[in-house]
């Protein structure tokens, strides 16, 4: 359809929600100036508690909506939504977006291109038949934390700063299911030394040892604060990489099985969110694994970590 004013064209992108729980599922990049957009395809997750193994696809319900980008100039614009089961989610679907004005009416059609879903057990899964966590965690190192040495910085050691309210109530709860207590620490978007070049997936301990328990967490984070020089860009793809790289050369086996999980703690929005999103996908369609991207909004940490 046309934009809000009747005229021109919109820049579309449209979003998933649960119908449920009203959890946002994915949001799609916008097509410029266009009346016929194509999006690329995007990859989701949606949980389902199904111990009897009775999941019903056409009983799992989705809202989509289309919206019109307005890059700032105001409120987004709805173009159209619809309602739609699993079950009818097939390749070359057509859906009528309906208008949620008064008039009502159909706004324009949805057609599904590609559509496909995979059964990934989740983390419960794993540990229900046994499996160990391999536990890693991953610092941000960002200009925009502010120095360490001001009392606003999110780095600052004379108190236990918004990082170390992050590790004494993650850590502690993860270790429960990780019997050698180990953990794997790492940074990025920092420099090692002030003239280095700014790393995006380096150990905080620089031989490669691993930190035991949530103290042991805390300070190889606050020995690395004292030395590195804040950089950026905020990129968390390399860190995620190297883990799972590390994970795929260890030697499991039916003996040896563990569910690797990487919290990822960072002061702003990745600059490659979107690459982020399908690198993750990618990979926990292969390996038992669990990626969080934790957001630092304001030294106000409660409230404020939000997993992409």
């Amino acid at each position: 359809r046309k934009d809000y004013a009747g005229v021109g064209r919109s820049d579309p992108y449209f979003l998933i929600f649960a119908e449920d729980t009203n959890e946002l599922l994915y949001q799609s990049e916008y097509i410029t100036s266009t009346l016929r957009p194509e999006w690329r395809t995007g990859r989701f997750d949606f949980h389902v508690y199904d111990p009897d193994n009775t999941f019903e696809q056409g009983a799992y319900r989705l809202n989509v909506v289309v919206m019109d980008e307005d890059f700032g100039k105001g409120k987004n614009d709805l173009i159209g939504s619809l309602n739609v089961t699993l079950s009818e989610i097939v390749v070359d679907a057509e859906f009528a977006l309906q208008r949620q004005s008064k008039k009502g009416g159909v706004a324009g059609k949805l057609l599904v291109r590609s559509f496909s879903i995979s059964d990934i057990p989740s983390i419960g899964h794993y540990l229900v038949m046994g499996c160990d966590l391999w536990l890693n965690i991953a610092f941000d190192f960002t200009r925009s934390n502010m120095d360490p040495s001001e009392t606003r910085s999110l780095h600052y050691l004379d108190s236990d700063n918004v990082y170390m309210k992050v590790i004494d109530d993650v850590i502690p709860l993860l270790l429960q299911y990780d019997p050698d207590g180990e953990v794997d620490c790492f940074g990025f978007s920092g420099k090692l030394s002030p003239q280095a070049p700014t790393q995006y997936a380096f150990n905080l301990k620089g031989n490669g040892e691993t930190c035991v328990g949530s103290e042991g967490v805390k300070d190889a984070y606050a020995e690395t604060v004292k030395s590195i020089t804040l950089s950026g860009p905020t990129k968390v793809v390399p860190v995620m990489q190297k883990v799972v790289s590390m994970f795929q050369g260890s030697r499991l086996n039916k003996s040896n099985q563990r569910y690797l999980v990487l919290v990822i703690v960072a002061d702003g929005v990745p600059v490659e969110l979107d690459q982020f999103k399908e690198v993750r996908a990618f990979h926990k369609l292969r390996n038992p694994l669990e990626v969080s991207l934790n957001w630092l909004f304001s030294a106000n940490y409660a409230g404020n970590c939000r997993d992409v």
